[in-house]
């Protein structure tokens, strides 16, 4: 794992903030899961007593982890906003409604969720040829610009409506279900009851919505500070 250490005590701020990497296999090293209401442990807390780590596992200069720290959050942004998931989870929710479409009666709210499919996949599709333009940028070393700083952000909001209707389509049925996460789109009512409760907590790692949205204001478009960080 990697551990962000102050080690420079008289500096201010995010100066003087070393990045460790350590080995989970030492001596001194505690890891107790966190249960949660699903029963899953996806995160854990972490007890050091006395752990140690070689001088040389320091990742860049001592002292200068934030910037270093800022790279890897942006990697983990950019893995949590790939519009290629976004899609897989997308076309794993139309083969959940037509599931529920053959089931449902005639006159029932069918017109209502297809309409709510139509609007998503716009957005879906957009988000999908973004990231293909963003490649094209990559593969040519050129900057794609502020466009990709929204990835995480309209990733995330992507998930929560394709999860709320997710959850409208399994209906009661879903309090039958203890709510499972998996890798991939859900295929049953237990898994998109476990997506749609994984769903508000993406919009919480890497990141709030709300950071994401000052890292935008702020570094796309030139906008002043938060008045609340420059406090701090």
């Amino acid at each position: 794992m990697f551990c962000l250490c102050r080690t420079e005590r008289d500096a201010p701020k995010h100066a003087g903030i070393s990045y460790l990497l350590l080995s989970m296999k030492q001596p001194g090293i505690t890891v107790r899961p966190l249960r949660q209401m699903t029963g899953a442990a996806d995160f854990n807390e972490v007890f050091f007593t006395d752990a140690r780590t070689p001088l040389d596992w320091i990742v860049g200069k001592r002292g200068e982890g934030w910037i270093v720290s800022r790279t890897t959050l942006k990697h983990e942004r950019n893995m949590i906003g790939d519009a290629a998931n976004t899609v897989m989870m997308f076309n794993g929710l139309v083969a959940l409604a037509k599931a529920r479409d053959a089931r449902r009666p005639a006159g029932d709210r069918g017109s209502a969720i297809r309409q709510r499919l139509a609007q998503l996949e716009g957005y879906v599709r957009s988000h999908q040829y973004s990231g293909y333009r963003q490649l094209t940028k990559a593969a040519k070393a050129q900057d794609p610009g502020r466009i990709g700083l929204m990835n995480k952000l309209v990733s995330t909001n992507l998930g929560q409506e394709m999860a709320k209707i997710a959850l409208d389509l399994v209906g009661d049925e879903g309090l039958l279900e203890a709510g499972v996460r998996t890798i991939g789109a859900p295929r049953d009512n237990s898994q998109w009851i476990g997506q749609f409760m994984w769903s508000l907590g993406s919009a919480v790692a890497g990141g709030t919505a709300n950071i994401q949205r000052n890292v935008i204001g702020e570094r796309g478009l030139g906008l002043p500070r938060d008045a609340a960080a420059q406090r701090s």
